[in-house]
């Protein structure tokens, strides 16, 4: 992943919102070096695991267990920002579960073509649209990120979903 540069942000991106197709325009929000604290959230692997009874449209659902580690890390960090990262966001009502099961999500993060499917890519244009973040986490069960972007990567197993063990790595993270 290092060596390849991600696609470049000269054109809107195609978002899938819930319910519809919207172009998000490139106008950056907030402040270069502000304050914000962002954590790019994944479901499958994260918030459902090997041994999740619950289901959403045929596919593995929230394990609720998993959905109040997440809550917890939420609440320990004041004004953390979710970011749903995950391809729940694709789903019709992804989002809309997310929200009532774990948490409210800030935003998503945009999605490329299929070459670019790249996630680390994916979060790296958010980041470039929001410069008042001065700290996040990644919560995700898959590697594909970005070589600076490691140190901000919490790895989580699909055969156990996040722990309280890796959550409390991340709660030192934005404190630190």
């Amino acid at each position: 992943m290092a060596g390849k540069a991600p696609p470049p942000l000269a054109a809107p991106l195609t978002v899938y919102g819930p319910g519809s197709y919207h172009v998000v325009g490139f106008q950056r929000s907030g402040v270069p070096g502000g304050s914000m604290k962002v954590l790019f959230l994944d479901i499958d692997g994260v918030l459902n695991c090997k041994t999740s009874r619950q289901r959403h449209r045929g596919l593995m659902g929230v394990d609720p267990r998993l959905a109040q580690i997440v809550q917890n890390i939420v609440r320990a960090i004041p004004g953390l920002k979710v970011v749903l990262s995950s391809s729940w966001r694709c789903l019709e009502d992804g989002r809309a579960v997310v929200e009532k099961k774990v948490v409210p999500c800030f935003d998503i993060t945009p999605l490329f073509d299929e070459e670019d499917d790249v996630r680390g890519y994916e979060i790296q244009a958010w980041l470039e649209l929001h410069p008042e973040v001065d700290r996040y986490a990644i919560l995700d069960d898959d590697t594909d990120f970005l070589e600076h972007q490691l140190p901000n990567f919490f790895n989580t197993s699909p055969k156990t979903g996040i722990t309280q063990q890796l959550a409390d790595k991340i709660v030192a993270h934005f404190l630190s």
